[in-house]
């Protein structure tokens, strides 16, 4: 019983440190129900402001992606452009702990 215990709060643990958190500085507006996403600065159809920069670690891709969007939604950006995907390797000179890393600006229609 010990050791069920043991692994089920080892598990938990986990869950918990690999879970991923949205880094957000710059401003917030009332909340919008939908975000485009683009790739790069010359697809916007539309004028303009950088209102925040974010930034996401973890691993999986789309679900980091899916986290940035809802940011963006609960700070009033109308868009979020994706700056790119960077691998971490810190901690890890095998790279078994490769994480990824999603920098991305949340613009609002100027």
């Amino acid at each position: 019983m010990k050791h069920f215990i043991v692994s089920l709060l080892f598990i938990l643990v986990l869950t918990v440190i690999s879970c991923s958190r949205v880094h957000y500085i710059g401003d917030s507006h009332p909340q919008t129900g939908i975000v485009t996403s683009y790739y790069s600065a010359q697809d916007v159809p539309f004028e303009f402001i950088t209102i925040g920069q974010a930034v996401i670690s973890g691993g999986n891709v789309s679900k980091m992606s899916e986290k940035l969007t809802e940011k963006a939604k609960q700070t009033g950006a109308d868009a979020i452009l994706f700056q790119g995907v960077d691998t971490d390797n810190s901690g890890s000179d095998s790279g078994a702990n490769t994480r990824r890393v999603i920098k991305a600006s949340f613009l609002k229609k100027s």
